[in-house]
């Protein structure tokens, strides 16, 4: 029962904390990207405001299955001194290493949209140095929340997620956007926790 109060605790404040930034491009991008025929329809659907279908399913679907995926990784952390470490640790490298993803697609990828956007005028791409900045705390947190080799291998398996990603919008809408960039979030957020929990387990 603790573990499931918890669990809802944990993914409300995730979406608290930035205004529920990236669930609205998680759903946005499932609207556009499943529901448009063609690149122009998909970014017109990503425009509007209204909630479609696929809107629904998605945040449904990924709300639940975060909290299904930490109540079960709180099930398996010991309840201890040393337990809160890891679970502190680890709810940092989720967020953390979350949120690199996007920095990756947009500095692959071309940003894309419907007409004029001040925002391409904006996007700059990291230099080497920056990088680093970066990388350095996805690695911090992994060595806190990841055995040496567990950390290695799930930051393999985070590029070959972001591999599949680009080859994804490279297919449907030819670069990014803004709401692809909160859906690759959302879904790097839920890659996370399933590697701590395989790892704890």
């Amino acid at each position: 029962m603790v573990s499931f109060i918890t669990g809802v605790i944990d993914v409300a404040d995730g979406g608290v904390a930035d205004g529920g930034f990236h669930e609205d491009g998680l759903m946005d991008s499932c609207d556009g990207l499943v529901g448009g025929w063609d690149k122009e329809q998909r970014l017109a659907i990503m425009k509007d405001s209204r909630i479609g279908s696929y809107a629904a399913l998605s945040i449904w679907f990924s709300l639940s299955l975060k909290w299904a995926l930490l109540s079960e990784l709180l099930n398996v952390i010991p309840s201890s001194f040393l337990g809160f470490i890891y679970t502190l640790s680890g709810w940092c490298a989720v967020h953390v290493i979350a949120r690199f993803i996007p920095i990756v697609l947009m500095n692959t990828l071309a940003y894309v949209s419907m007409g004029q956007s001040k925002a391409s005028s904006m996007i700059a791409k990291l230099e080497s140095g920056q990088w680093l900045l970066a990388l350095a705390p996805c690695v911090l947190v992994g060595v806190l929340a990841f055995s040496l080799l567990d950390m290695i291998v799930m930051f393999i398996f985070t590029a070959v997620l972001i591999f599949l990603m680009r080859l994804y919008l490279r297919k449907k809408i030819a670069g990014f956007n803004g709401d692809t960039l909160g859906a690759s979030e959302q879904i790097g957020e839920i890659f996370v926790i399933l590697c701590l929990l395989v790892s704890y387990s």
